[in-house]
């Protein structure tokens, strides 16, 4: 995982603060101004969910988990595409030329992708312009076979191209665990066999704890059955699957922790 800031000049004509969180697709991005009627009329035209309320125009997205940032529609680059037909700001225009609509950075990156782990995401989690400096904050995550110092470097130089300033703010390298190793070999026939299902293991651009020992892998509490509302409304887990998930993180401690192999 990488999360950098890309940073540009202030701005006297427009202002921006949208987004919550970096690992979070943004789902709704709003500006404020006597032009709001265009703006929001351009978006219309680019078939953006659009809401007008006065001078102030707010575009719907769908927000998700980062890690799966193809799932939903980021508010912020839409709003940015179009804001940068009327206005002349680097950032908007990075945004509008570089991101669009793409969740895997193609036109920066070109194609990020590997057989274990998946392709790369791409998502700008929010955005700051004000009279004294212009911001967004970006989250990747990288697939294992790549390394963040080449993901890096690549976004730094297409970012200069826009006179905008590369700033990492966190970074995390990949892990892969094959799957079969012990400990995941292990976690699959406890899992199996306390509920039947055989689905195999998969890959995660989560951004877990995990990846900080290198002998280790998350391990639920989210089923595959289920659907997932990580980082969105009504994020939650049902009752029976939350049971389901203490019976078998029991097993496991006991089996990883307190049997002799």
């Amino acid at each position: 995982m990488l999360q950098a800031k890309l940073i540009g000049p202030g701005s006297s004509e427009i202002a921006l603060d949208c987004g919550e969180a970096s690992n979070v697709v943004p789902g709704k991005a709003s500006y404020s101004g006597q032009d709001a009627k265009e703006i929001a009329k351009t978006l219309k035209e680019m078939e953006a969910e659009v809401r007008l309320s006065g001078h102030k125009v707010t575009v719907n997205g769908k927000a998700v988990h980062a890690s799966t940032a193809e799932l939903g529609i980021n508010a912020i680059n839409q709003l940015a595409e179009g804001l940068a037909v009327h206005y002349e700001h680097p950032l908007l225009k990075f945004l509008a030329e570089k991101v669009a609509k793409e969740t895997n950075g193609f036109s920066i990156f070109g194609e990020i992708k590997d057989e274990l782990t998946g392709e790369l995401t791409f998502n700008v989690g929010s955005i700051l312009i004000n009279a004294a400096v212009s911001e967004i904050v970006l989250d990747m995550r990288i697939p294992v076979e790549y390394t963040i110092e080449e993901i890096a470097l690549t976004l730094e130089r297409a970012a200069s191209e826009y006179g905008l300033i590369y700033q990492e703010y966190d970074a995390v390298p990949s892990l892969y665990v094959p799957k079969d190793s012990q400990l995941v070999q292990t976690l699959l026939a406890i899992y199996r066999n306390k509920t039947g299902d055989l689905t195999e293991p998969s890959t995660s651009g989560g951004a877990t704890y995990a990846r900080k020992m290198t002998n280790m892998v998350a391990f639920g509490a989210h089923f595959p059955y289920s659907k997932s509302f990580a980082h969105q409304e009504n994020e939650g887990l049902k009752l029976e699957e939350l049971y389901l998930a203490m019976d078998i993180y029991a097993e496991t401690i006991a089996q990883l922790c307190c049997e002799e192999q």
